[in-house]
């Protein structure tokens, strides 16, 4: 069932494509499709796509970090997260998205096998004021 749906979905989208091949909101949902099915690389290319299509729509920027996490491109990943930026996307969508990445994150070094870097990640999120840019860029608070 979920596989019809997402290839129902998919053939929406290309649909939607065809007609406006750089509708944003089209461009976003083919890359969560596509992220669905695995395809991280070509989920990541659309999510870039729909970043330029139209920069102001914050999901796209959001879900293409998502897709550099979970492909274990964490560096490209947080550097994608800027905190100042992105605060309110908090009140958008109910979270923030630097701590929903965390979150993510630790879940993909678990899986990989990276139980002390997933600690890490996870202990990131509980703290106030340390952020993943922070991490990335190395100054710690």
């Amino acid at each position: 069932m979920a596989s019809t749906t997402i290839a129902a979905a998919r053939g929406n989208v290309e649909a939607a494509l065809a007609l406006q091949p750089d509708f944003a909101l089209a461009l976003n949902t083919l890359g969560v499709v596509l992220r669905e099915e695995g395809r991280l690389d070509e989920a990541a290319k659309a999510f870039e796509r729909a970043v330029v299509a139209d920069p102001s729509y914050a999901r796209p920027a959001y879900n293409l970090a998502l897709a550099r996490l979970m492909a274990g491109r964490f560096e490209e990943g947080w550097r994608l997260y800027d905190p100042e930026q992105h605060r309110i996307h908090a009140f958008r969508y109910g979270n923030d998205p630097g701590i929903a990445c965390l979150v993510h994150e630790a879940f993909a070094l678990w899986v990989l096998g990276y139980a002390d870097q997933a600690h890490l990640s996870r202990d990131c999120a509980q703290l106030s004021g340390l952020t993943p840019s922070r991490l990335v860029a190395g100054t710690g608070a």
